[in-house]
């Protein structure tokens, strides 16, 4: 076979075409785009986990975000809090769209399908040229988001008044609506961020055998970085300015925030087992509807921790990240500025740590949120009651243990009473002892 004389063969690959031709080994051994051809158990682990992992998530993220919706649980933490989970949402699903295809392609190569490999790779490098900078956009705003949480509720204790004044004057959406909105203008270049160069790319059979026999020619594309990206004003930009106002600052202001915080908790508790009157400003706003001290404190830990392993391992990368280098970046499998040519335990920390955060963040909420807790719990307790309920109403149509069912008016009035006394026990009141009325709700904003 000549596909040189074949018609499929594209204008561009002709010896008179403006493309360059490469050998597919050049990309098959490249330390970036080796993924792309090679079935390795990393790359298994990602499409079956990632996927699932992601989906879990998605799930409990919403689920958290609905409940929140309740009107015992609203108030300005609660609604911090829903523009958190609700970005986590946006923030695993591109995430998933941007880590997976690639690691798909390598089953069409290994299976002698040139055709539908080299197809399906123009579609990856489009997804991930869209979805990379929404994947860093909500990454990055999913942090500024969860640093507002601890700083409010730091508010909450040092100036419960000023926060009042900010609710009741709908502050607290402009303050939600004002961060998104700064995060998307500060990473609306990232659309710009990469562009595609034309090549073409001589093919080979995988087999040993047929290892000499040219197999044929497809035009493909390089990702690579745009004019501007490759400017060393903007990579130092990237590299230092960037890390430290949307990394490296945030996780900073959260540790200081929730070390503030705790001291105020600790001395609330100490006023609490004195037997301070609870109704004082300081308690009052405190204890507002939808607050949980408790949940606030565990994603700040998480996330503290989780963060600082990822700064961990961005500073010990840190010193390889030349920035020459980053001037040749064009490679066919779509891949980030950051040029991490340490261990690849380093990369996949620095890579997945916020992928981790947003997994937890959710069921830290179910584990710890009170409101939620209670919440749960009752609806539990009623749909263990229906059930039984149920189960009663069943026993008493179908029971056996009578010779024959009752046929008189008297004994058809005493079943008709059992089903009332039944129907009366549902229709009770859900929540006893004032269970929704737990002390974080005192107050609503």
């Amino acid at each position: 076979m000549d596909p040189w004389n074949e018609p499929a063969v594209p204008p561009e690959c002709l010896d008179t075409g403006p493309y360059p031709v490469k050998n597919v080994s050049h990309f098959y051994t490249s330390e970036y785009d080796h993924h792309l051809f090679q079935n390795t158990l990393q790359s298994n682990i990602v499409i079956f986990i990632v996927p699932i992992l992601s989906g879990i998530g998605v799930t409990a993220s919403l689920l958290v975000a609905l409940l929140l919706q309740h009107p015992d649980l609203r108030g300005f933490s609660s609604m911090i809090l829903q523009a958190n989970l609700f970005t986590d949402v946006v923030y695993l699903i591109t995430a998933t769209f941007v880590i997976i295809p690639k690691f798909q392609l390598s089953e069409l190569y290994l299976a002698g399908k040139y055709d539908e490999f080299w197809k399906n790779l123009a579609g990856i490098q489009d997804t991930y040229i869209i979805g990379y900078p929404i994947y860093r956009e909500t990454g990055s705003l999913s942090v500024w988001y969860t640093a507002a949480l601890i700083m409010e509720q730091y508010l909450a204790y040092a100036n419960p008044e000023k926060l009042a004044r900010w609710a009741e004057k709908g502050l607290k959406i402009k303050m939600i609506i004002t961060l998104l909105n700064a995060n998307i203008l500060v990473h609306i270049m990232l659309f710009f961020k990469f562009v595609k160069e034309g090549i073409c790319v001589a093919q080979y059979p995988v087999e040993e055998e047929d290892a000499k026999n040219l197999y044929g020619i497809y035009k493909a594309n390089l990702v690579c970085l745009s004019t501007t990206y490759r400017k060393p004003g903007y990579i130092i930009y990237e590299k230092y300015i960037y890390y430290f106002l949307f990394d490296l600052l945030p996780w900073v202001l959260s540790l200081c925030a929730l070390g503030m915080s705790y001291a105020y908790y600790k001395l609330q508790k100490q006023q609490l087992a004195a037997n301070a009157h609870i109704f004082t400003g300081t308690l009052l706003r405190t204890f507002q509807s939808g607050r949980s001290v408790e949940n606030t404190f565990g994603i700040m830990i998480a996330f503290l921790s989780i963060t600082f392993i990822r700064h961990i391992a961005y500073m010990i990368c840190h010193p390889n990240m030349v920035i020459g280098e980053l001037d040749q970046h064009c490679n066919l499998n779509p891949f980030d500025i950051y040029n991490l040519q340490v261990h690849q335990v380093f990369t996949t920390i620095f890579f997945y740590a916020p992928y981790l955060n947003a997994l937890v963040k959710p069921w830290i909420c179910l584990f710890l949120h009170q409101g939620l807790k209670i919440m749960l719990m009752a609806f539990y307790r009623r749909t263990q009651k229906c059930l039984k309920i149920t189960g009663r109403n069943l026993c008493l149509v179908l029971d056996c243990s009578r010779p024959t069912p009752p046929s008189d008016d008297i004994g058809m009035a005493a079943s008709n009473n059992d089903l009332l006394r039944s129907e009366g026990e549902a229709t009770a009141a859900p929540y006893s002892n004032g269970e929704l009325h737990a002390y974080e709700n005192i107050a609503t904003d």
